[in-house]
């Protein structure tokens, strides 16, 4: 998992995903298409729509602010999308995200636009935009979480090897 492509759609600052993916939002047994087909829904009407798998969910500061499921991560999993790229981050969203093996990458979103194709190169920390002579850094995260986020999460990743070891890449 090094490069990743996809098109970005593009959401605000301070997106609650508990109140916008969150299976806790809806009546208990509501099937898992619904929703993925209800996802940001509020935000933007056709968004779960135009996601294909590999695409990006692009926001502005503090996305996931007080989100604390699981299930938010996994239905946004399971709609395709490879990685939430956001100016910040609530940090119970980010450690979720690590956890359930979902990417969410720092990175100053002002420059994309919604429909945008990115390549982000998880190695070099560098997201470019086709079609456009534009490319944002972002801190690259460490070896070990990619390897974890990679394995689908921590518990996917402690069942493969057993334990886990930050220093096992």
């Amino acid at each position: 998992m090094k490069l990743l492509e996809g098109y970005a759609h593009k959401l605000g600052d301070r997106v609650s995903t508990d109140a916008h993916v969150s299976a806790r939002a809806h009546p208990i047994g509501t099937p898992r298409e619904q929703l993925i087909a209800e996802m940001f829904r509020k935000l933007d009407p056709g968004l779960s729509k135009r996601i294909k798998k590999g695409d990006f969910v692009v926001a502005g500061e503090f996305f996931g602010t007080r989100s604390t499921f699981d299930d938010t991560i996994d239905i946004m999993r399971e709609a395709g999308i490879a990685a939430v790229i956001a100016k910040s981050f609530g940090h119970l969203f980010f450690r979720c995200a690590v956890n359930c093996g979902l990417l969410a990458l720092t990175a100053d979103t002002d420059q994309i636009e919604p429909g945008d194709f990115l390549s982000v190169d998880l190695s070099a920390g560098k997201i470019t935009i086709a079609g456009r002579d534009v490319s944002i850094a972002f801190d690259p995260l460490p070896e070990f979480l990619l390897h974890i986020i990679n394995d689908g999460g921590v518990v996917k990743h402690i069942a493969k090897y057993g334990d886990y070891r930050p220093d096992r890449v």
